[in-house]
């Protein structure tokens, strides 16, 4: 059985680049279109990763993107701080 870890309320394989996709999604601006991020993140990857590890990889891209997204509608509609 693969090794996995618990965030966002699921369990990803351990082989999933958690912070790196994480801080390359943070350096995006939260209006930019998912479908780009995921772009760069499949060029990123290559051919040789598993299909099932890119699946998550671009799974829990997409998570930070809309975690980014809310925190940003929170801050600019006054509900943070």
């Amino acid at each position: 059985m693969a090794k996995t870890v618990s965030e966002f309320g699921r369990r990803w394989d351990v082989q999933v680049p958690r912070s790196h996709v994480t801080w390359l999604v943070r350096k995006r601006h939260v209006g930019t279109p998912f479908e780009k991020i995921e772009r760069d993140l499949n060029r990123r990857m290559g051919k040789d990763w598993p299909a099932k590890i890119k699946r998550q990889t671009i799974a829990f891209a997409q998570l930070v993107h809309l975690q980014n997204q809310q925190l940003f509608a929170d801050v600019t509609s006054g509900n943070v701080g």
